[in-house]
């Protein structure tokens, strides 16, 4: 989406993305969907806020699809009610289901829907024919966005010629050429191969910015939701988890499920020995006479004997490192596999019964069969309650 950025599509009086004191743009209260008797999303309230990135983020069969398309239009909630800004665009209480070509919002699928009989040009003039825009008016929108995404001078290329690339950055500027004010993604990278995902991912963020139309965006990549996102609604079984900023959701996680889908964790179980200075001191069970010092309880009172889980990053574990023989949160253990992933290497180091995943940076000589100590701070272990 590189090219001509130099035309914002935000009117007059409008914020842009990075305004702040957002006011609120869409509010989904207590929507419930139902396909027979399976509940797809169940009472669930959000609040989406002018200009930011708001993800959906969760595995397969969580609801995040259905909310997108109850917010689209394209599903009718069979409960619960959606808000755009103080406009009601559902209610099935009373009747009010607002038509998908009249809520403002713009929709880029996962397919991108790009027609094959058709050129770029008149893909992306589509909605405004749709909507009985004057031709010359058509003619000076369409060229404005195709420049906005980076396709100018390719008007009358036909749909079968395009790049997987090319296809989304028309199906974007068939969303934008109308001007909604939320623009919905559902899936949007998952047809591209590994190095465009990266490059649209950054052209993605930078269109918003100029833009700076709000995006409902629905993923299951994590990356993805971290790297794109203002706030992250992670789902799981049609509900929300939790609600936060990126950063938050990965070093503050409220649920289990959060912390184990939001990057890799290790977890381990252990049992509660004491509290000491404001740490909890914790055994672990899998591996008799370890105990370790942990900051971060998610116990709510913490007491001697109780099961726990203790969880910890692996980028916040540090292999042989000099100088910390003394710390007191430490493991021995033997690396069983070694890979070299090119920036870093991935060490699974065999401890027991237990095999951890750590990381190491690539200039550390290592190898498979060495003896290894790894060490992490009080600070970065956090215990949960089984």
């Amino acid at each position: 989406m590189s090219g001509a950025l130099s035309k914002p599509m935000i009117r007059d009086g409008e914020p842009g993305a990075q305004s702040s004191g957002k006011k609120d743009i869409l509010r989904l209260e207590g929507i419930s969907k139902y396909f027979g008797r399976t509940k797809a999303v169940d009472d669930l309230s959000l609040t989406i806020k002018e200009g930011e990135v708001f993800t959906l983020l969760g595995p397969s069969g969580c609801g995040k699809t259905t909310t997108l398309r109850q917010i689209a239009g394209l599903e009718q909630p069979n409960a619960g009610k959606i808000y755009f800004r103080d406009r009601l665009l559902v209610s099935p209480a009373e009747n009010i289901n607002i038509p998908p070509h009249k809520r403002q919002m713009g929709m880029v699928f996962q397919s991108y829907a790009i027609w094959p009989h058709l050129t770029i040009f008149e893909t992306v003039a589509y909605p405004l024919k749709a909507r009985n825009v004057p031709a010359s008016e058509i003619r000076r929108r369409v060229k404005e966005t195709l420049e906005l995404v980076g396709l100018q001078g390719m008007e009358d290329r036909p749909g079968p010629m395009l790049s997987g690339g090319q296809q989304q950055r028309v199906a974007v500027a068939r969303a934008l050429v109308y001007e909604p004010e939320i623009l919905l993604l559902d899936e949007p990278f998952s047809n591209l191969d590994v190095k465009l995902r990266e490059q649209m991912r950054v052209e993605l963020k930078l269109l918003q910015r100029r833009v700076g139309v709000t995006v409902i965006l629905v993923t299951h990549d994590q990356l993805e939701a971290l790297s794109l996102s203002d706030r992250i609604a992670v789902m799981n079984l049609g509900k929300t988890e939790q609600v936060g900023a990126p950063k938050e959701l990965y070093e503050k996680p409220k649920t289990a499920f959060v912390r184990d889908f939001i990057g890799k964790c290790i977890t381990l179980p252990a049992e509660i020995e004491g509290v000491d200075g404001g740490l909890v001191r914790v055994t672990l069970r899998a591996m008799a006479g370890v105990s370790w010092k942990a900051g971060n309880s998610c116990v709510s009172q913490p007491t001697k004997g109780q099961k726990v889980t203790i969880a910890i990053r692996p980028e916040d574990i540090a292999v042989n490192v000099p100088g910390s023989e003394g710390d007191q949160n430490y493991l021995e253990g033997e690396i069983d596999a070694l890979l070299f992933m090119g920036d870093r290497f991935e060490c699974h180091v065999k401890i027991g019964e237990e095999a951890i995943l750590v990381y190491a940076p690539r200039d550390r000589q290592l190898e498979e069969g060495m003896k290894v100590r790894l060490h992490f701070a009080p600070e970065v272990l956090s215990v949960w309650p089984l």
